[in-house]
């Protein structure tokens, strides 16, 4: 939201409720000629008491050819906030339990049905003490879908050597978490 504040405090021609819809249907309507040229963007508001059109868009090219490919193609009618270059960012997720058989350690965790997408897990830190196990997932940018529910998954990943008493934290959170065996069932 503080590039549609920013937006707001910037010096523009005054444009009429009916020249900003027309933009704002034509951007729409140019939506496959957007995507085509690298910038699907994720929003399209018409703020006509601010008197622009707001786009927050994603795209390899960068901030600066979003801006120059809009304002070319619309004029300073339209305000482009650039979100970032791929419509999904890696993020850490933490994760919930885990199980050991060796050298493997299991570590469990959910992605959301919004459109999160599965990640990776690494190791961070392993010592005689504890292991450190960081699990990310790739969240979309812009609007989701309201679905309820997560989906499972696991991740496996290779020990210098087994479990044996050390204790399993979970970077993103820096909290220790409990194997599957440790975890109380009714």
């Amino acid at each position: 939201m503080q590039g549609l504040e920013r937006a707001r405090r910037v010096e523009r021609t005054a444009h009429s409720k009916t020249w900003l819809v027309e933009v704002w249907e034509q951007i729409l309507m140019d939506r496959d000629a957007h995507t085509a040229a690298g910038f699907p963007f994720v929003m399209c508001a018409l703020m006509d008491r601010d008197g622009f059109v707001w786009l927050q868009v994603i795209g390899e090219p960068g901030p600066d050819a979003a801006e120059a490919y809009f304002r070319d193609r619309y004029g300073d009618a339209v305000w482009v906030e650039w979100l970032a270059a791929q419509r999904h960012v890696e993020r850490p997720r933490g994760f919930g339990s885990w199980t050991a058989a060796g050298r493997i350690l299991r570590v469990y965790s959910a992605i959301d049905r919004n459109g999160e997408r599965r990640g990776s897990a690494t190791l961070r830190s392993e010592d005689s003490e504890e292991i450190v196990v960081a699990v990310t997932c790739f969240v979309p940018l812009g609007p989701r879908r309201l679905v309820g529910g997560y989906k499972p998954q696991y991740h496996d990943i290779e020990l210098a050597g087994p479990v044996a008493g050390r204790r399993v934290i979970d970077a993103a959170t820096g909290k220790r978490r409990r194997s599957l065996a440790e975890i109380p069932f009714h």
